[in-house]
């Protein structure tokens, strides 16, 4: 790893977190995201450099550009006597698929700043840590409320695709929880804990 990983996996990371590289380095770390940051804007902000897309969120963890997929995240828990949470994200940020059910996009492909993989590495750090501070003094609650401000399709009509079925109806939220609330028109919202969702 790096000096720049080593350093935020000693000193910037809470202690319940690690972040591990292969020998190459990180492929897709994620770039910032966040409102505000401590740190040099003009080297930690990426989308403000040479875009203006609309960065949204799709639940339950999809970042998008202008309705396009550009990062995502993937949560994968072990139990046992030492119970862990390893969370992947990744990025698109020079190279975006094609012909994907869902439409991806890239940093490059919007035209914008496309940082080092270091410097989206010590972004994705500082963002991080600033949200996992605020879930552990405030709560989900405040989680849940920045989430809302920034979600894609609220208030619209969706497709909710889950194991068995598919479900369509309104798309009205998300619970304490962080379950999709769905309004099927059968007078109230049904909570949904996991499903893929599309708009069209």
């Amino acid at each position: 790893m790096s000096n720049v990983k080593d350093a935020i996996c000693r000193e910037t990371l809470p202690q319940p977190f690690l972040m591990v590289a292969p020998a190459g380095g990180l492929r897709n770390p994620k770039p910032i995201f966040t409102q505000d940051n401590h740190r040099d804007e003009s080297r930690y902000s990426p989308l403000k450099r040479g875009t203006n897309a609309r960065i949204t969120l799709k639940w339950p963890n999809d970042i998008l550009a202008d309705e396009r997929k550009l990062a995502g995240i993937l949560l994968e828990a072990a139990n046992g006597p030492t119970p862990a949470l390893a969370i992947g994200i990744g990025v698109n940020l020079a190279y975006h698929p094609d012909g994907t059910e869902f439409p991806a996009i890239s940093l490059a492909g919007l035209g914008a700043y496309v940082p080092s993989r270091d410097d989206a590495l010590a972004a994705l750090a500082t963002a991080f840590v600033k949200w996992y501070d605020i879930w552990r003094g405030q709560g989900f609650a405040a989680i849940r409320e920045a989430w809302l401000a920034r979600a894609s399709g609220l208030g619209a009509r969706i497709r909710a695709r889950l194991a068995t079925e598919e479900r369509s109806g309104t798309f009205e939220g998300i619970d304490e929880n962080g379950a999709l609330l769905l309004n099927e028109g059968f007078g109230r919202a049904t909570a949904l804990p996991a499903a893929d969702i599309f708009f069209r």
